[in-house]
Formats: C-alpha cells, sequence, structure tokens
C-alpha cells in the first residue's frame, strides 16, 4: 500500500512555539487580551502559509504527472518557458506589498503588547521576538510573521520567489539549467 510523501510544515507546531513563548516572557493577567491578539495573527499567518504549500504541492504533483504522462506516451517533453522579466517583476511587487501588509498587522499587534512589558520581558523580547522579523525588518525564510518557513528564526522557504522551492543559482533544475521554473518530481510512494 503506498503512503503520502509528508514534508510536514512549521504551521504544525504553532501552538507549542506559541505556549514556549507566553511562558519565557512570563505573560501575565493584564497582557493576556494582547497576547490573544498576537497568538490569533500567528495562527492565521500559519493557516495561511500551510494552504500555500498544499496548493504549491498540488500545482507541482499535477505538473509533473503530465511530464510523466508524456513521456510515457512517447511525447517529447518541453521545459516550460521560465518567466519573463515583467511577470518576475510583477511577482517581486505583489510579494513586497504582501510583507508590508503583513510587517503593518504585527506592528499593529505587538506595539501595544510590548508597550505593557516590563523592562525584563522586553530584554527577553527583543531576543525572542526579533527574530519574527529578522535582523533588517523581514521575515527570515520567506515566511509571514516570521511564523512559517524560518518562523521563530529557523530555516525554511517561502512561497512565492522566483526559485521556487528547488533550482536557482548554482543548483540546476531537472530541466537542466538554473532558473528554478521546474521543480524535481515528487518523493516516490512507499509500498508498505
Amino acid at each position: 500500500m503506498a503512503r503520502e510523501h509528508h514534508r510536514g510544515g512549521p504551521w504544525e507546531h504553532v501552538d507549542g512555539r506559541l505556549a514556549f513563548l507566553k511562558a519565557e516572557l512570563k505573560i501575565t493577567a493584564a497582557q493576556e487580551g494582547q497576547w490573544k491578539k498576537f497568538e490569533t495573527l500567528v495562527r492565521a499567518d500559519a493557516e495561511e502559509m500551510k494552504q500555500k504549500a498544499e496548493k504549491f504541492e498540488a500545482e507541482h504533483k499535477a505538473r509533473w504527472e503530465k511530464v510523466e504522462a508524456a513521456r510515457k506516451a512517447g511525447q517529447p517533453v518541453e521545459p516550460p518557458a521560465p518567466p519573463s522579466l515583467t511577470e518576475r517583476l510583477d511577482r517581486a511587487d505583489k510579494m513586497a506589498a504582501e510583507h508590508a501588509k503583513h510587517i503593518s498587522e504585527l506592528k499593529a499587534v505587538l506595539t501595544p503588547l510590548y508597550a505593557s512589558f516590563t523592562p525584563e520581558q522586553k530584554e527577553k523580547a527583543d531576543t525572542m521576538l526579533a527574530r519574527v522579523i529578522g535582523p533588517h525588518g523581514h521575515h527570515p525564510g520567506g515566511g509571514h510573521h516570521g511564523f512559517g518557513g524560518g518562523r521563530f528564526g529557523g530555516p525554511g522557504p517561502g512561497f512565492g520567489g522566483d526559485q521556487g522551492m528547488h533550482g536557482g543559482p548554482g543548483r540546476p533544475g531537472p530541466d537542466g539549467d538554473d532558473d528554478g521554473d521546474m521543480p524535481p518530481p515528487p518523493a516516490p510512494q512507499d509500498a508498505d
């Protein structure tokens, strides 16, 4: 019996990470209301990341099923054309707008929470929550609010970049080039 390849994602551990942060920051009863707003934002972001990952995986699988069907039928398989410069600029513009929106949402939630912190909490938050937005005001790993793909400072791919999850400069994809337009096929199904 075949089983689905499961890659998992940072959204699977959001509750544990939030509980850890809450305990480390020693969130008080008076801070609970603002903390809940932060948790709500993080959970919504994790769900968005999960949906984007599922969409990417479904599109990836469909693309490779089409390629494999053509190969089995003896038809030539042409790699898709890489995105044009203007398509890449449109994608970058969309990502920048999404990023600005997410930073604004995060700031709106974290500013009043941070203002309620004691000096000790602020010191911890400056280290622990700084990973949420990265060292220069951007998300590590490409995730929104630093809680998915690189959430809490961990590694992980972003979504929507020119390289996708595979390929990229110095990392040729299965079509032989390094433009990241054609990721490798899904992992083989394991037999139980």
